[in-house]
């Protein structure tokens, strides 16, 4: 789980579409949002956070089905 300049997210299953990607510091301040679209099974994405600061985060992807939230530790 700890980051330190990268964040990688991965989805499977058959859904389609847009996947929104948001970063959020324990204040709940968004840090970064990205929109992904997956189009195979399998689907990848990577995007660099070399900018935030040490500490906790939440990482929130939402799609048309629902959303995760997940607590994440940049080092």
């Amino acid at each position: 789980n700890p980051f330190v300049k990268d964040i990688q997210v991965s989805l499977d299953g058959t859904y389609k579409g847009d996947v929104k990607v948001v970063l959020y510091n324990e204040n709940g301040r968004i840090i970064t949002e990205n929109i992904f679209q997956k189009s195979d099974m399998v689907f990848v994405a990577h995007f660099g956070v070399e900018t935030a600061k040490q500490g906790v985060y939440y990482i929130k992807v939402i799609t048309s089905e629902g959303e995760i939230i997940r607590r994440i530790v940049k080092n």
